[in-house]
């Protein structure tokens, strides 16, 4: 992801909500994309690489953006957003050494880059739509609930169709 290993730092335990969070990145038609992941929760949503170079000192206000962004797609209350923003105030890039969560992020990439493909590539695709999409998918590592259903029951807000 452009991250020099000086830049790295020692992974911490964490007291937000939506637990610590992972980030990979891949090509897709000839564009830059992020992947964000809730460790707890497997909540996920990309942004694309524009003008705006990614970068350790980039990485907050990013993943920042598009918690609030998505939290907001997803009709959660005001509130709710705002802590779960809130609660990433400090951000240290490390290295993910635990193998399930490379698997849920290797799993969550393929399914956002066959979903994509589908809708014809990036330019044609409905990304809010497929980002939905993902969240509401069951995934084992949650028992089979989704990253949507977790989310809420963590930021206490109603569970709602989406």
């Amino acid at each position: 992801m452009g991250v020099k290993p000086n830049e790295l730092q020692r992974a911490q335990g964490t007291t937000a909500l939506l637990g610590n969070w992972s980030a990979t990145d891949f090509v897709m038609d000839r564009r830059h994309v992020f992947l964000f992941m809730s460790d707890r929760t497997l909540l996920s949503f990309l942004l694309m690489e524009g003008q705006k170079r990614f970068d350790s000192t980039t990485v907050q206000g990013m993943l920042q953006g598009g918690l609030s962004q998505l939290l907001n797609f997803m009709d959660f209350p005001k509130s709710s957003v705002h802590a779960a923003v809130a609660d990433l105030n400090v951000i240290a890039v490390t290295k993910t050494h635990d193998r399930s969560i490379v698997s849920s992020m290797t799993a969550l990439a393929a399914a956002y880059q066959h979903r994509i493909a589908m809708q014809g590539g990036l330019n044609k695709c409905d990304m809010t739509k497929t980002i939905l999409n993902v969240n509401n998918g069951p995934q084992r590592r949650l028992g089979w609930a989704t990253a949507t259903e977790v989310t809420r029951e963590l930021l206490g807000a109603p569970n709602r169709l989406v």
